[in-house]
């Protein structure tokens, strides 16, 4: 009973929000369920209804597994919620889908140095990320910061000794 009541309360509070989002005029026209819910979704989440948005980018992906767009909005919210290991699983679904984007492979690797720092994540993810920021760079030379954050983790794994 409680999951039947967890769920009547999502579609509340997903309805209040669409009617907050018809309110304010914002029009949505989504040529898709899985965009629309995903549309759905992203206002929940600047709303700070971040498990009503969570709840709407799975269904969104339930629709349709290889649609990007919501993936990587849950990947950024799990990210805002430092959870770490949520967002790395679904940064890797999207590298796999499209190995070729540099935004995948330096957003997964910002996400492994954060899971590091703030979980005390083993080393083994150190590499990765290291490997992640370098596929970015090779990808898109000098994308985002990756030129700096690859020379800090050089330094890191010198400093210390990490093999």
């Amino acid at each position: 009973m409680d999951t039947l009541k967890k769920q009547f309360s999502i579609i509340l509070i997903a309805l209040l929000v669409v009617g907050s989002v018809a309110a304010t005029g914002i029009l949505i026209t989504a040529n898709s369920k899985e965009a629309g819910l995903n549309d759905v979704a992203f206002y929940a989440y600047h709303e700070n209804k971040l498990s009503v948005a969570e709840h709407l980018y799975l269904s969104a992906l339930a629709e349709n597994p290889e649609y990007q767009v919501a993936r990587y909005n849950l990947a950024t919210l799990y990210f805002e919620e430092k959870r770490f290991d949520d967002a790395i699983a679904q940064l890797a679904i999207l590298e796999k889908q499209d190995p070729a984007n540099p935004h995948y492979h330096y957003d997964l690797a910002v996400n492994l140095v954060e899971n590091i720092r703030q979980n005390s994540k083993g080393l083994d993810q150190f590499d990765r990320a290291l490997a992640e920021y370098r596929e970015a760079d090779k990808l898109s030379p000098g994308f985002g910061h990756v030129t700096e954050n690859i020379a800090v983790l050089e330094k890191i794994k010198a400093d210390y000794n990490i093999q």
